[in-house]
């Protein structure tokens, strides 16, 4: 009994207060057509809510945000010619657009920009004959990231019962030319967002109350091998 009893007091001795991480997840799902009828220029906004830390669980150490997420677009141009052609019509058309993603966090008036995919350009055209053209591509963008230490080293930015993560998915075109041009385009942009909080709790065993405990765990010690050869 009294090796068990000190062997138990060893182990408290040497244990020490681990930190503690919690997480929550979200998912999100959101699309922005446009075509050359309608709107070229507006962005589409997500905004998801994270219920944040938890003060009652110690102090914040440390935040980490993880997106997984799938960018699917898909672009369409197209030609035609109304005109009378005798010996044939040759028709041309090309479009060029942008598009941008940005993943961005706001919590008290700060922004961080962790993901900005801008300026990736979009072209696609299309020749054809007896009238018409058309053409389409779709390309699909992966993003798998883990956003954590040096941008959220500070953690007092996120010391708040709730902060905001925003989504800005953006694509449009700014030019269209050749014989009747027209163009239209999807952008899909669907995914995962994880966070995690690090935490040091609040009830620590401090150092002073440590080498005692490990003093008195020795003696128990001592004093059992005492008995068993007495």
């Amino acid at each position: 009994m009294n090796k068990l009893l000190s062997a138990f007091l060893l182990l408290v001795s040497f244990s020490s207060s681990a930190s503690m991480i919690t997480s929550e997840s979200l998912n999100f799902d959101y699309h922005q057509y446009v075509n050359s009828s309608g709107t070229t220029t507006d962005s589409t906004v997500q905004n998801l809510y994270i219920n944040g830390f938890d003060s009652s669980l110690g102090n914040l150490l440390n935040v980490t945000i993880e997106l997984d997420s799938t960018l699917t677009l898909y672009k369409k141009v197209s030609g035609y010619t109304s005109n009378v052609c005798l010996f044939g019509c040759s028709v041309s058309a090309n479009a060029k657009g942008e598009h941008s993603a940005d993943f961005r966090i706001f919590e008290n008036g700060a922004g961080y920009f962790y993901l900005n995919d801008n300026g990736r350009t979009l072209n696609i055209s299309c020749t054809g004959s007896r009238g018409s053209c058309s053409q389409s591509n779709t390309q699909t963008y992966d993003y798998d990231l883990s956003l954590n230490g040096l941008a959220l080293n500070d953690t007092s930015y996120f010391e708040q019962a709730r902060f905001l993560i925003t989504l800005i998915n953006s694509v449009k075109f700014t030019q269209c030319k050749g014989n009747e041009c027209y163009y239209n385009a999807n952008a899909r942009w669907q995914g995962n967002i994880t966070v995690s909080y690090e935490y040091e709790p609040a009830t620590t065993v401090s150092a002073p109350t440590t080498m005692p405990t490990l003093l008195i765990g020795m003696l128990l010690l001592f004093v059992s091998k005492r008995k068993r050869h007495a």
